[in-house]
């Protein structure tokens, strides 16, 4: 009986542990409160093509946010422009898109996957830092600064 109770507690313990993992692991990727966020886009050769400060709302990911504010193309899941944006990858519990392009009124980012690629950095207060999270599980506040640049592949 008491190798039982053991095994039960044992196997209790392990549960919770994993559980607790997945939660630590996974972000609060939506806006908690509206706000703004001060947004600078990058393009190859360094040069700021896009510098401004934008607006969202309570709820938002931060691929809604520049969903709202640009022209996207996302990749498919062979890696293919979709201007759709309609594939979601998913891997290890959670789900993203790959931007591979972002277009506004005076400028197009344009990358191919194979040779440059988006990547994400954000202001920790001293200077921009290289993000692991992708635009849908960014987490993001009000007065942020986040950059995004066109990057070649090694």
């Amino acid at each position: 009986m008491k190798k039982l109770a053991v095994k039960f507690i044992v196997s209790i313990i392990a549960l919770a542990s994993v559980f607790t993992a997945i939660r630590l692991l996974q972000t609060n990727n939506h806006a908690l409160e509206s706000g703004e966020i001060e947004l600078i886009l990058e393009d190859e050769s360094g040069t700021i093509v896009y510098e401004a400060w934008l607006s969202f709302e309570e709820g938002m990911t931060f691929y809604d946010l520049l969903q709202a504010h640009f022209e996207l193309t996302c990749a498919n899941q062979a890696y293919q422009q979709d201007d759709t944006c309609s594939y979601t990858f998913s891997s290890f519990g959670t789900s993203d898109k790959v931007i591979l392009g972002i277009q506004g009124t005076t400028f197009e980012l344009m990358t191919d996957w194979q040779h440059t690629y988006l990547s994400i950095y954000k202001w920790d207060g001293s200077e921009f830092k290289l993000t692991p999270q992708g635009v849908m599980q960014l987490a993001f506040d009000d007065q942020d600064r986040i950059k995004i640049k066109v990057e070649e592949v090694w």
